[in-house]
């Protein structure tokens, strides 16, 4: 992302789209500090997705380790990302590395249930939304229509109704769109018996306003699902309200003062 800064590298985990453009606007408000950003296997031609989450873990951590050999180390993770971020923490702590930093960004614990409610045509449209070729209102419309659709018959239907500008801008076709959300669904599989074990030394969550098939509201978000943190890291997870929702925490509208806080954040844990 940006190699600039003297600080403590902040070491970034993709969302579950895979990708890690999200991330470009935040590590330009990062200037004090390398970012590097962990895009999931699959894009370039030739790769294969990852097959488990063992497998994205140790791929991580081994580049992680490549670029920065010592700690102390900070990662966080956006969305699934944070699921990735905390078993790779767990890695680094087993091997006798300090990381003094660890955050998710708007992911509780357990996500196993929800791993099972995303069929293909369900990562279609949370991608589509994600990129902003459809709007969340759209998505949400499109949702039951489509799940009784072929993957291919439900790409049409999106395609017919997508902002063929923005598809334009970000050089996406159709074919580009079925391969990504075939990449998506991949890293959606390999989580579906997931449950989180062990435990790692410290946490930082950034809660955003939840989707709604998660929670109605934030108060509920945190008291519910996030708040489930403290039964896998040793000192009391540290909670900060962020604005936006949870695909918009950190996008443009958002990204100025999220990058602020996190700063904040990261000062505090001594980075």
């Amino acid at each position: 992302m940006q190699d600039r800064g003297v600080k403590t590298p902040l070491w970034l985990v993709h969302p579950g789209v895979g990708e890690v453009l999200i991330f470009i606007n935040l590590a330009r408000h990062i200037i004090e500090r390398p970012v590097y950003a962990l895009r999931a296997r699959g894009f370039n031609a030739g790769e294969t997705p990852f097959k488990s989450i063992e497998e994205a873990v140790m791929t991580y951590h081994a580049a992680i380790k490549e670029v920065q050999p010592t700690g102390p180390y900070a990662i966080a993770g956006y969305s699934y990302g944070t699921m990735l971020a905390f078993e790779t923490a767990k890695v680094l702590e087993g091997n006798g590395n300090e990381v003094r930093f660890l955050g998710s960004f708007n992911l509780p614990p357990h996500i196993r249930d929800r791993m099972n409610l995303l069929i293909w045509s369900e990562c279609l449209l949370h991608l589509s939304y994600f990129l902003e070729i459809i709007t969340e209102t759209t998505a949400s419309e499109l949702s039951a229509p489509l799940r009784s659709l072929s993957r291919e018959e439900a790409l049409a239907d999106v395609v017919e109704i997508a902002d063929l500008r923005r598809m334009a801008a970000l050089s996406l076709t159709s074919e580009a769109l079925y391969d990504w959300a075939n990449l998506a669904f991949a890293l959606q599989g390999i989580a579906k018996e997931y449950e989180p074990k062990g435990s790692v030394a410290l946490m930082d969550v950034f809660y955003a306003t939840p989707l709604a098939a998660v929670a109605q509201s934030k108060k509920e978000w945190v008291e519910g699902p996030l708040s489930k943190w403290q039964d896998f890291v040793k000192e009391a997870p540290r909670y900060h309200e962020v604005d936006g929702a949870h695909y918009t925490m950190i996008s443009p509208e958002n990204v100025q003062r999220f990058a602020k806080k996190l700063k904040l954040v990261l000062q505090a844990r001594g980075l």
